[in-house]
């Protein structure tokens, strides 16, 4: 009876240092370093959930496993966002937590865009369609049926500088 209470014990501890080995082993590949030798830019595209961008992000070499991340969202989903669409800016060095957070926050590159003061409605409608990144939703339209997709009622707008997101699209 002794040997098997000492069996059941030592079996009770392997089990238990197996257990907290595999935890230590999941945390350390959640917060290693991504596989980036310079700053890369990635795109969420809409609709996409959190396995695709996974399968993307593996497939493109930017994390080595997947798996780290799948075991995370089902033990521990409040610490997986909900991914935001738009372009982010990957930074080596980054952790893999650090690289969820990121994609699931408003932190998106942004491109400048200039309105000067005193342009048109058709003036800036062609700025717009040279403006990369940008998808234009209008351009078949005459310039006034486009105007209330603007909620435009004057031929001029009002001038400034905008910071667009990649994954904008206008009208």
């Amino acid at each position: 009876m002794k040997r098997f209470l000492i069996a059941v014990g030592l079996i009770i501890a392997l089990g238990v240092a197996a257990v907290a080995g595999g935890y230590a082993y999941w945390q350390h590949r959640l917060a290693a370093p991504i596989a980036l030798d310079e700053p890369a830019l990635y795109q969420v595209p809409a609709g996409a959930g959190f396995n695709q961008v996974l399968r993307q992000l593996e497939a493109e070499g930017i994390v080595q496993a997947r798996w780290p991340f799948q075991l995370l969202a089902r033990l521990e989903p409040e610490q997986v966002p909900r991914l935001r669409v738009g372009e982010y800016q990957l930074v080596p060095g980054m952790s893999g937590m650090e690289l969820v957070a990121l994609l699931g926050s408003n932190n998106v590159v942004t491109y400048p865009l200039t309105i000067p003061e005193g342009w048109t409605f058709r003036q800036m409608r062609a700025l717009l369609d040279s403006a990369p990144k940008l998808e234009n939703r209008t351009a078949e339209m005459s310039e006034t049926r486009s105007w209330p997709y603007w909620g435009v009622k004057a031929r001029f707008l009002r001038a400034g500088s905008f910071r667009i997101p990649t994954a904008t699209t206008w009208a």
